[in-house]
């Protein structure tokens, strides 16, 4: 089984769960306000492993990468590559951590 997979049973036992064990404990808005963190977790994984999937077949394995390819695809302007060398944009891209994205 793949990691998506598993994460996705998990987040079907979850609501199973919060459903079945909870429901009768909680008001209708504490109810939604769970379900709703069951979705978002779910949808943050998805959301990197679908953005993992599409680095990885455009080649993009350092954040200076990332920048030249939204760069030539016209999302960013030349002017970052322009003051920076690639190492001084890899040295920034080392201060974001993906991980935090999972810390609600």
């Amino acid at each position: 089984m793949t990691k998506k997979v598993l994460l996705q049973l998990l987040f079907v036992f979850f609501c199973f769960f919060i459903v079945d064990n909870v429901s009768a404990a909680c008001t209708t808005s504490e109810l939604n306000t769970l379900k709703q963190l069951a979705y978002n977790i779910n949808f943050s994984y998805e959301l990197h492993d679908d953005i993992n999937t599409r680095m990885s077949k455009l080649l993009i394995h350092s954040f200076s990468d990332k920048i030249k390819y939204l760069e030539d695809a016209g999302l960013y302007g030349a002017y970052i590559r322009d003051h920076y060398s690639d190492e001084e944009i890899d040295a920034l891209g080392a201060y974001l951590k993906d991980e935090r994205d999972h810390l609600f």
